[in-house]
Order: structure tokens, then C-alpha cells, then sequence
């Protein structure tokens, strides 16, 4: 089964003509109320909260992902969601780490039981 990955840019943090990181968010709706694990190039902060409460949703783990097992991505954050409900996923990074990266979204947990 084939991933999405998605591109995204962070707006850039400055101070004068210094560049000291980029932080921006994404709203992510997920379909089913499951665990969701969102996976990043380089090492971000990742923060998931309810876009209409603004509570944040507990994330479960935070994982290094070594380079021998994907060559791109390289931190992972796990979260339980509610299907349904808007989630606003921000993201910060410090310099030297770039202003893009690369974002997948997968499902944690499926159901293989069989029919």
C-alpha cells in the first residue's frame, strides 16, 4: 500500500535579519477514530490540538526513525483522534533544520480480522 507524502513549508521565525527557525500548523480531519502516527523529515516539535477547543491531544510516543529503516523520514509522533474532528497540527523547527519537509499521516492501528 502506498504512502502520501505531503511537502510542507514553515513560515520563517526572524529576528532582524537573522533567521532563527520557521513554525506554521496544518489542520488534519482524520476519516475514523483510531491512532495516527505523523511522521516527519529532519526533527521537528509537533503539537496536535482540537482546532475548536484548542485542547491538546495527548500524544502517545515520540520515535527516532533510524536511517536503515526509511531514508527519508526521520521522527515519528503517535496520537489517539476522533474521526470527524478538525485537529491543528503545528509544527516548529530551529535553524539549521530547513523550513520544508516531508509529512505522512498513517493509520497505527488497523483491524485484520478476518470476514
Amino acid at each position: 500500500m502506498g504512502h502520501t507524502a505531503y511537502n510542507v513549508t514553515l513560515p520563517t521565525i526572524a529576528y532582524r535579519q537573522w533567521t532563527l527557525g520557521y513554525a506554521g500548523s496544518v489542520i488534519f480531519t482524520p476519516e475514523e477514530s483510531t491512532e495516527y502516527a505523523f511522521l516527519t523529515s529532519g526533527y521537528r516539535a509537533v503539537r496536535i490540538v482540537n482546532a475548536a477547543t484548542n485542547e491538546e491531544a495527548g500524544l502517545e510516543c515520540r520515535y527516532q526513525v533510524p536511517q536503515e529503516v526509511c531514508g527519508s523520514l526521520r521522527t515519528a509522533v503517535t496520537a489517539d483522534l476522533e474521526g470527524g474532528i478538525d485537529y491543528r497540527v503545528d509544527f516548529a523547527a530551529v535553524v539549521p533544520q530547513p523550513a520544508t519537509f516531508l509529512l505522512v499521516i498513517e493509520e497505527t492501528a488497523h483491524d485484520h480480522a478476518e470476514q
